[in-house]
C-alpha cells in the first residue's frame, strides 16, 4: 500500500491535464524562495523578486488562457447539443 502522498500526483493526474500540471510545476522555485524567506528569514535580491514576478504573472496569464478556451470548448459542446435537439 502506498503511502497518502504518492496517491496525490496519481489523483492529480487523472482528474487534471497533464499541461496545467507541467506548468503549474512552473511555481516550485519562486514558492520556495519565498517560504525560506518567510520561515527561514533568508533575504531576497531585486533580480529574485522579479523572477518571481516574472514566473507568477506567466502563470496567472496561462491559468486565464486556459480557462477561457475551457469555457468557450464547453459553450460551444452545449449550443451543439441543443441544435441536435
Amino acid at each position: 500500500m502506498s503511502p497518502p502522498t504518492a496517491a496525490v500526483p496519481v489523483f492529480a493526474q487523472e482528474t487534471i491535464p497533464i499541461g496545467t500540471i507541467g506548468i503549474t510545476q512552473v511555481i516550485q522555485p519562486p514558492l520556495a524562495f519565498i517560504w525560506s524567506f518567510l520561515i527561514l528569514d533568508e533575504s531576497l535580491n531585486g533580480w529574485q523578486i522579479v523572477g518571481i514576478a516574472i514566473v507568477l504573472s506567466g502563470l496567472l496569464a496561462f491559468l486565464l488562457v486556459n480557462q477561457r478556451a475551457h469555457h468557450a470548448t464547453a459553450h460551444r459542446a452545449q449550443s451543439i447539443s441543443v441544435q441536435k435537439s
